[in-house]
């Protein structure tokens, strides 16, 4: 019986977990070099469980592959060599997001945007337009059209059960799941072996499963439902990411080597509750660790840092509905005027150039619906909200047929405004502000102040249950051996309040 090694010669190792390990390889025969992941633990024959599982992870890969998208990893065929599950995979000769952040830690804007654009429509090819290359005509009922035989009639109705039925959630988006190409700098979506589809995952204990930076707030909640909205925001951490050179949220390495429990419950905080710092004073900062001397000058549009904002928002439903909507939105985006930007880091300290006009200067919350929008919109874009009204410019007075100028009336006098209750008002609000601040939040995305956290734990029916401040988590293993926490509380989405 063939064994691996004597069809493949191994060149390197690219990595390796609990699940399985990755090589660099060459067809001893063919030539030809793939990646191969091999399953660490020898299959019985291809009835066994763990095959089983292999092959749902790879069909569903496999299919997503039919439309062919160039920012998303391609497999072949998994077969059984010499007990061993295996499958080939493109070789993509890069870096992974993550490190190539850190070799350069300062990523240009139109590599941003260009980043933005691949990885957002991988995504949306995943959540959106992947039925048009699995939909099945008999098993989907579809009619053909009469006027050509080669095409389907799909109404909306139609698309949207269509869309419904095989979207493609992601569920583990960091920068440790995006390679960055060598050759040409683009970005390519790696490892759906954590996928939803139809509702169901590929690996059914890991649902609420992923990194936890990058991880949105439902999901640390057992009986939340996994939608194409917490791939959002997790694609808003990724965006956020490549713009300021960090996480909003960073989990305390330090803590987590000596207190685990307590520094994953801090970051679960902080994803539900704390504000994300200011993209622009972070992308600074990496700027003039990139490029020691230098000013920095803002060089990506304000309407990029609204997407991310609007991605990162707590509630689901005040997200983009999934990535093609964000996708529309950003190609609108940068098909105006407006969206033209800066992309070259200054070599000399320079004067930040005027904006064109109607571009967005500033970003305030709307008073209706709280979504952040330009300080000059009439209205706000998520909810329709009047932000301001305009007055029609008084017409010019009339030229008296003598040629002389007719003077106009003396206006009566108008009584001396009190602006004392004015400045005192201010005053209280600006405390008040400060002193809610102080209470319930720290700077700079940290967690908000509290008490040390009481904790304890148990096993009940093999699965342990933390409790933290009365509040009970179940610990939730997921790939690489490490836990995630599961609220079993009976607040359901408050379970963190």
């Amino acid at each position: 019986m063939a064994s691996i090694n004597d069809e493949y010669e191994k060149l390197m190792m690219i990595g390796q977990g609990s699940f399985a390990t990755i090589w660099k390889v060459r067809h001893r025969k063919y030539g030809y070099i793939r990646t191969l992941k091999i399953l660490n633990t020898p299959v019985r024959d291809e009835n066994d469980r763990a095959y089983q599982q292999f092959l749902k992870e790879c069909t569903v890969l496999l299919n997503i592959g039919n439309g062919s998208n160039n920012n998303i990893v391609r497999i072949y065929q998994p077969r059984l060599i010499d007990n061993r599950a295996v499958v080939e995979m493109d070789y993509i000769d890069g870096e992974t997001l993550n490190d190539y952040l850190q070799r350069v830690r300062f990523m240009p804007a139109d590599e941003v945007l260009r980043f933005v654009g691949e990885i957002g429509g991988a995504l949306a090819y995943c959540h959106h337009d992947i039925y048009k290359f699995m939909m099945n005509p008999n098993e989907d009922d579809l009619t053909t059209d009469p006027d050509d035989g080669h095409r389907y009639i799909i109404d909306d109705e139609t698309k949207r059960r269509l869309v419904d039925k095989y979207a493609v959630t992601h569920n583990d988006l960091h920068s440790n799941n995006v390679m960055r190409r060598e050759n040409d700098g683009s970005y390519v979506l790696l490892d759906f072996g954590l996928a939803i589809q139809n509702g169901k995952a590929v690996k059914s204990s890991a649902m609420h499963g992923g990194a936890l930076e990058y991880m949105a707030p439902e999901k640390f909640n057992d009986n939340s439902v996994i939608t194409t909205q917490s791939d959002i925001y997790s694609l808003g951490v990724l965006m956020f990411e490549a713009l300021a050179g960090r996480v909003p949220f960073v989990l305390d390495k330090q803590r987590i080597s000596t207190n685990p429990v307590l520094a994953q419950y801090d970051i679960m905080r902080l994803h539900q509750t704390a504000m994300p710092p200011s993209i622009e004073a972070l992308r600074r900062e990496a700027f003039g660790n990139a490029h020691p001397g230098q000013t920095y000058t803002k060089d990506y549009p304000d309407w990029l840092e609204t997407m991310i904002l609007r991605c990162l928002e707590k509630d689901p439903a005040r997200r983009y509905a999934d990535a093609k909507e964000l996708m529309e939105e950003f190609k609108a985006q940068r098909a105006t005027p407006a969206a033209t930007v800066s992309v070259t880091a200054p070599k000399t300290p320079a004067a930040a150039p005027a904006k064109p006009a109607g571009q967005v200067r500033s970003l305030v919350p709307c008073p209706d619906c709280g979504h952040a929008v330009s300080r000059n919109a009439i209205n706000c874009p998520n909810c329709g909200f009047p932000l301001k009204t305009t007055s029609p410019t008084p017409p010019k007075p009339a030229a008296n047929n003598t040629g002389a100028a007719k003077t106009a009336p003396a206006a009566p006098p108008q009584p001396k405004k009190k602006h004392w209750p004015w400045i005192v008002g201010a005053i209280a609000a600006v405390t008040a502000v400060v002193v809610l601040s102080i209470v319930f939040s720290k700077p700079d995305g940290q967690a908000p102040a509290e008490e040390e956290a009481q904790v304890s734990g148990k096993f009940v029916n093999d699965i342990q249950y933390i409790t933290v401040n009365g509040v009970s988590f179940r610990m939730i293993p997921v790939q690489g051996g490490t836990f995630t926490m599961g609220c079993t509380g009976e607040q359901g989405g408050d379970c963190w309040d």
